[in-house]
This record gives structure tokens, C-alpha cells and sequence, in this order.
């Protein structure tokens, strides 16, 4: 959306987010017929939290998805000097609200 960007961060891309699938044809047919381990695992999902300084300029708001077959690891970077905390807290259950409601079985 036009206008969304914010006039004082110097990048003006507000938000990426980038989709990989990992893993040849051969490792994902392993992966497949292997027994699906994340039924298992909490929802939402744990997070786990780490500051840092960032070396470059980074979008506000930066979402990576690393989809490994039968687990998805994500890694969401807020740019804390445009995304205040709260935002980022309303950000991240509002987005596993939505997966929540989309991928569910």
C-alpha cells in the first residue's frame, strides 16, 4: 500500500517476506514418508526472542518461512525503532491467528 511507508526510516520497502522450500525432490520424498512429528508441537508456537544490531538497512518489518516438508521454521525481524513493542505482539498473534485459521487441518 502506497503512503504506508515510514517518511523517517530510510528504507522505504515497509514489509518483506520471503518463502523457501528446502530440500531436493529426493530429501522431500524422505521427509514425506517419515512419521509428522509436529502434532506434537504447541500452538502457537514458542517464540523465542533476540536483539541485535542489524549491520544493514532492513525493511520494518522482515518475515522469512523455511518450509522443510512436514516443518515450516519462520524467523520475523522487527525493525524496533519504527515497530514499537506492542505492534510487534499485535503483529505476531494476528499472524498465527491467520495461519492458525488457514492451514488448520
Amino acid at each position: 500500500m502506497p503512503g504506508i511507508e515510514p517518511h523517517y526510516h530510510e528504507n522505504k520497502i515497509p514489509a518483506a517476506f520471503n518463502y523457501y522450500s528446502v530440500g531436493t525432490a529426493r530429501e522431500k520424498a524422505e521427509r514425506r514418508a517419515a512419521p509428522d512429528s509436529g502434532t506434537a508441537l504447541p500452538w502457537p508456537p514458542q517464540i523465542t526472542s533476540v536483539t541485535q544490531t542489524w549491520p544493514r538497512r532492513s525493511s520494518p518489518l522482515f518475515l522469512h518461512m523455511i518450509e522443510l516438508c512436514h516443518d515450516v521454521q519462520m524467523l520475523l525481524h522487527f525493525y524496533q525503532g519504527v515497530v514499537s513493542p506492542s505492534d510487534q505482539d499485535g503483529f505476531t498473534r494476528a499472524l498465527f491467528q491467520v495461519f492458525d485459521e488457514t492451514v488448520s487441518a
